[in-house]
């Protein structure tokens, strides 16, 4: 009997759900750091371990298609909620509280920085918002009683009609465009937002201004991005 319950953590942590379907694309950046952190608190937290953790989270943001909608608000908490217990639970670990392994990957980092990168690569820099409304779209000149939002089928001349739903399709793209761009950016506020919290906090010693932007300022436009957010404090 003691035998099996010894090795039963060990089954949860190896064949979690997760674990088996780290490749799929419907897998949420919130499940993942729920399973971050459940790793974590479940694992022996041995530096094998730790670096097992680390690999399977870094394979599952790379399989993750971030173009689709935004995060709701419950998922970007949960986000914020769950990447935090897993640096608490990384924290716990007795071998790091006087120093860490040279051979130990942090699967926090390696988690949030990830994520980071690939939403960052998302944002176009030049992105201004434009104010469109598919239900607003301005028929042609020389439509007979033209008015905006107005029905195609009521065009009679083909190429005024085609006209006017090719101006339709763009003010679609238009807000397509928009919806993603701000998407983005909120996601990437979310993370900024779990780095500053780390960051403020005195139980989190390793994590301050200057080592954030150290391990997440990868290119000089999210350095630049780091510290914009800290203006906010």
């Amino acid at each position: 009997m003691k035998i099996l319950q010894s090795i039963t953590p060990m089954i949860v942590f190896y064949f979690s759900p997760f674990c088996l379907s780290l490749l799929a694309e419907e897998t949420k950046p919130c499940d993942v750091f729920v399973e971050l952190a459940e790793r974590i608190n479940q694992s022996d937290k041995s530096v094998t371990q730790i670096n097992a953790i680390a690999q399977d989270v870094k394979i599952a943001i790379q399989n993750m298609d971030l173009t689709g909608a935004s995060l709701t608000d419950h998922e970007l908490w949960k986000l914020r909620y769950e990447s935090q217990r897993a640096v608490k639970g990384l924290l716990w670990r007795s071998d790091l509280k006087e120093s860490k392994p040279d051979d130990l990957t942090d699967p926090v980092i390696e988690c949030i920085a990830l994520y980071l990168e690939k939403i960052h690569a998302l944002i176009d820099p030049e992105w201004e918002w434009v104010n469109v409304s598919v239900h607003n779209v301005t028929p042609p000149e020389g439509v007979p009683l033209r008015m905006p939002g107005m029905n195609p089928d009521a065009i009679e001349d083909p190429a005024l009609r085609d006209e006017y739903l090719e101006r339709i399709a763009d003010a679609a793209r238009i807000n397509d465009r928009n919806g993603s761009q701000r998407a983005r950016r909120d996601d990437r506020a979310s993370v900024l937002f779990i780095l500053r919290a780390l960051a403020n906090d005195e139980n989190y010693p390793n994590w301050t201004k200057e080592s954030v932007e150290t391990r997440f300022g990868t290119s000089p436009e999210l350095l630049a991005a780091i510290r914009e957010y800290w203006k906010e404090d």
